[in-house]
């Protein structure tokens, strides 16, 4: 990306949104000085990680039990629950990688002004398994549709900010903070691996889902693009196609 794009410009991502609603927080994330750390510097204490995780089993085992409802509304307790026990647990852990990525701040920077190299990596990132669970479920995409409309009942040029409104709609509170925790749960692993520039798209995009809370990011659009993928050979399946 030679040339400065302006805030009212078409985004270099290909998203077709403008460049205010699309990269812009990331590029500015990416140049900006690295914040202080969010994690504090003392780690958790044995009584809080051992009630979290005592909760944690006590939930287990009670979905075991109960009808249909009350197991549903268990295992939503037990996803906001469990990726925090395990950030408490691996919280010193994730803050020396974290640090690690601070001095690949300015490859990063570089990284993503190579617009096609950065949207190649996005998308075969975000595609890795271990990001599935983070993905929308077909039904919470169809709730979505329900509610605000098919994408394939807009009209093109509204396409992108359709879209746009969608995955807002689904990144609710719950999930960005349920997201950016397992997100972070990553970072260790890639710089074990020295995926220097993985991990900090990662870090990146992880502070970016907490921080701009009424903002898409090239994360939130790869779950909303994969999970489409599974609505539609969901919505295949039931049509017998």
């Amino acid at each position: 990306m030679n040339q400065k794009i302006g805030r009212n410009d078409l985004c270099h991502c290909g998203s077709g949104k403008k460049y205010k609603h699309c990269h812009l927080p990331l590029d500015a994330a990416a140049r900006r000085p690295a914040p202080a750390m969010e994690l504090e510097e003392t780690p958790p204490t044995p009584a809080a990680s051992s009630n979290l995780e005592q909760t944690v089993r006590t939930l287990r085992e009670l979905q075991n039990t109960g009808d249909k409802k009350q197991q549903e509304k268990i295992g939503r307790l037990l996803a906001r629950t469990e990726p925090l026990t395990a950030y408490l647990t691996r919280k010193l852990e994730i803050q020396a990688a974290t640090q690690a990525l601070e001095t690949h701040r300015q490859d990063f920077v570089n990284f993503v002004n190579d617009t096609t190299a950065y949207q190649d990596r996005v998308e075969a990132l975000f595609a890795e398994d271990r990001f599935a669970p983070l993905r929308f479920t077909p039904e919470d995409l169809q709730r979505a549709f329900d509610h605000a409309g098919s994408p394939l009942s807009v009209p093109k040029e509204k396409l992108a900010e359709h879209l746009g409104a969608l995955i807002l709609n689904l990144a609710d509170k719950e999930y960005r903070t349920s997201a950016s925790i397992n997100l972070l749960l990553c970072l260790p692993d890639y710089v074990a691996a020295a995926r220097y520039m993985d991990g900090c798209l990662i870090l990146s995009c992880g502070r970016l889902t907490t921080e701009e809370a009424k903002s898409t990011n090239p994360f939130l659009w790869q779950m909303f693009v994969h999970s489409y993928q599974a609505w539609t050979v969901a919505k295949q399946a039931r049509m017998g196609v």
